[in-house]
């Protein structure tokens, strides 16, 4: 189903990772795109709605109303690798049996070894 349009939450790890090395290989090609990607998160995303629009990448995504992106270029990559920002679980209670959460798929940005 090559037009089957895709919901973002819908996509497991793998995927999402490949859509980031679709978007990526994308900026480092098309000049326009890049600097979209790089001028804020909200024109990023208007940047990879249109890409994926007129088909220069795939698969066909709808993001939720709250999906952001955030790029930096080569010269800011030492704040890359310093900021990072994890999704944090719901409170559980100070004496809650809970097994250890995996930081895969908690992890909400970009790192140079992720």
């Amino acid at each position: 189903m090559p037009n089957e349009v895709i919901d973002w939450s819908k996509l497991n790890i793998e995927q999402r990772s490949k859509f980031y090395s679709d978007i990526l290989t994308y900026a480092a090609t098309h000049r326009y795109f890049r600097d979209c990607c790089l001028n804020s998160s909200r024109s990023a995303r208007v940047a990879i709605e249109k890409a994926i629009e007129d088909g220069k990448i795939k698969p066909k995504i709808t993001f939720p109303s709250d999906f952001s992106i955030e790029f930096v270029n080569a010269a800011d990559c030492e704040e890359s690798t310093t900021r990072n920002i994890l999704r944090i679980p719901d409170y559980k209670g100070e004496d809650a049996q809970i097994d250890p959460i995996p930081a895969a798929g908690n992890v909400a940005c970009t790192y140079a070894h992720w």
